[in-house]
């Protein structure tokens, strides 16, 4: 300091008598705090101008040099009472050469919250593994499999029926159940499908029909037998849907009713039962009711015979599996999940080869 009384600056720290540094300005220093208490502090500085008059400022600061402090049990402002139970830990090492931050960890218990979303997670993974797992062959011939399964029958999934109209049967007696005027009976109101004793009923879509008379009304396309295409539940499941759809009031039938008929045996259209490849059963499933004998009861110039396909240009197996993904007016499409592609070339290579 000059005798001049030239500007001074004066630092003390926290409320000590003597100053810590003493500079002009401007000026700088190093502050350290290795040897101060962890915990809060104030830097105080006075500047003294060449007059005489002071100027005072206060900084608060923190020192946290010593092990960090966790606290579990208690906090800030808490209300408590009785016996309860606080855990403590510090942990340390910014001035050790090896630190491992193991010691820094505090255990807690795992929060309830966690422990419901484990449990449901675990649950939910568990019946989703029972519903979707499937048998090897080797252990679903054994006796305790057949034994769980027999007394856990599998039930058919709501809406089968309905799905099964729709993608089998609907494009003839339409999605309505009102069918097409001398081509395809209706099923609302069909004696048939209303009567009380399922029998015909059953036959008929197992075994097929050929020509029928309803309310004096002559229907005359004939029906393909589904009991190559239907297991006893889904032809159970599609009755039902006929029997209760569209102001129909008639009993449901069960499996077991579909397996009596069927056990009982039937006559297919051809007038005998006959083992069909793929693409033919196909054929009969989706195709026979508007094409029977590769003919086209719509449209007889859009026959299935090869001349009538080579003047529309369809000569080859893709040719017929691209109408039958986007046909033309009268013609119901079948996409891949009704058809897949593999099934839909093996129809089309079927009605290549068969009608001439």
């Amino acid at each position: 300091m000059s005798d001049d009384h030239d500007n001074e600056i004066i630092v003390y720290l926290d409320e000590g008598p003597e100053p810590i540094a003493r500079y002009r300005p401007p000026g700088s220093f190093d502050l350290d705090t290795t040897s101060m208490e962890d915990g809060p502090h104030v830097l105080r500085i006075v500047a003294v101008d060449r007059s005489g008059r002071r100027g005072a400022r206060k900084i608060s600061f923190d020192v946290r040099n010593g092990p960090g402090i966790a606290v579990d049990g208690l906090h800030e402002n808490d209300v408590v009472e009785g016996k309860i139970s606080v855990l403590i830990n510090a942990y340390g090492g910014a001035y050790e050469d090896k630190w491992e931050p193991r010691r820094a960890e505090t255990p807690k218990p795992v929060p309830t919250w966690a422990w419901v979303v484990l449990i449901s997670v675990v649950a939910w993974a568990m019946y989703y593994g029972i519903q979707q797992w499937n048998p090897t062959p080797q252990f679903a011939n054994t006796p305790t499999y057949r034994i769980v399964a027999q007394q856990k029958p599998e039930k058919p999934p709501a809406g089968l029926g309905a799905e099964l109209y729709r993608t089998s049967c609907a494009s003839c007696h339409q999605i309505n159940g009102q069918g097409v005027p001398h081509l395809f009976p209706p099923m609302a109101g069909d004696p048939v499908v209303t009567a009380s004793d399922p029998s015909e009923h059953i036959r008929i879509v197992l075994f097929g029909a050929k020509g029928s008379t309803i309310k004096g009304v002559s229907y005359t396309a004939q029906m393909p037998p589904w009991s190559e295409q239907l297991s006893d539940e889904e032809a159970a499941a599609v009755i039902n849907h006929e029997r209760t759809s569209w102001g129909n009031h008639a009993p449901a039938v069960t499996a077991e009713d579909v397996a009596k008929i069927r056990s009982g045996g039937g006559l297919s259209i051809a007038g005998k039962a006959v083992s069909a490849t793929a693409g033919e059963e196909g054929f009969k499933a989706h195709c026979v009711t508007c094409h029977p004998d590769g003919g086209n009861i719509m449209n007889a110039e859009k026959t299935l015979h090869k001349k009538d396909l080579d003047a529309n240009n369809i000569r080859t197996a893709d040719d017929i599996v691209k109408i039958m993904r986007k046909p033309g007016p009268g013609m119901p499409p079948f996409d891949v999940n009704t058809i897949p592609d593999k099934d839909a070339k093996e129809m089309a290579n079927y009605i290549l080869t068969t009608f001439k």
